[in-house]
């Protein structure tokens, strides 16, 4: 959806399509019941995919791992919970362990903190204006200006709490201009900015055609 003149938001319909996007991507990448976990499945649950056999250990550290990457911050407790809480629902209506994680899987790739660039921690009620975090500006500026997620780089220093130093931002925001992932900001923001969004260029008339 179109907000001041940028593409920001989702309507009814938008959000309907990414739900069938989010379940073509969980069958892509998700074996079917009975079969070999694919690599991505490896990666995603670990082992305890490959034998379809559930630990705690597993369970705890799946989610947050999960979570994690999806949400390109630390998960909260709450948010945690609220996971495990979809687990749980799963594997209490006989869902087999494979089935269970992918519902937890989705619930990630529908949530607001995958959707958006959501703060670490609980915003206090109340006040009109909140600093960013540096999680919010690592991923402001990875979407600003490559169109994706943080890189490595920026995810450390957010979790060390350096970003927000503006030597140490000004740094980073010449790194990333200098890749060329950047072409993404005038691809995506630039293009709208300017209005170029649905400008084609007219075919230039051959000299001997012109009278």
């Amino acid at each position: 959806m179109i907000g001041a003149g940028y593409l920001n938001t989702m309507s009814p319909l938008q959000s309907e399509q990414y739900l069938e996007i989010a379940n073509e991507v969980l069958n892509r990448i998700l074996a079917a019941p009975d079969a070999p976990p694919t690599e991505i499945q490896k990666r995603l649950f670990g082992e305890a995919a490959r034998a379809g056999k559930r630990r705690p250990s597993d369970r705890a550290r799946g989610r947050r791992t999960l979570a994690r990457n999806a949400y390109r911050r630390p998960p909260t407790e709450e948010e945690l919970d609220l996971l495990l809480q979809v687990y749980d629902l799963a594997r209490e209506n006989k869902l087999a362990y494979p089935a269970a994680l992918r519902l937890m899987l989705k619930a990630i790739l529908v949530s607001p903190q995958f959707l958006y660039i959501t703060p670490a921690t609980e915003v206090e009620a109340g006040r009109s204006i909140v600093p960013l975090d540096d999680y919010q500006l690592a991923s402001r500026l990875s979407y600003l200006l490559w169109a994706t997620m943080p890189d490595a780089e920026l995810s450390a220093l957010a979790d060390r709490g350096k970003l927000h130093e503006p030597a140490t931002l000004k740094a980073q925001t010449t790194r990333l201009l200098q890749d060329p992932r950047s072409r993404a900001l005038f691809d995506g923001f630039g293009a709208q900015w300017l209005g170029l969004g649905g400008w084609r260029a007219k075919p230039s008339t051959p000299p001997n055609s012109r009278k």
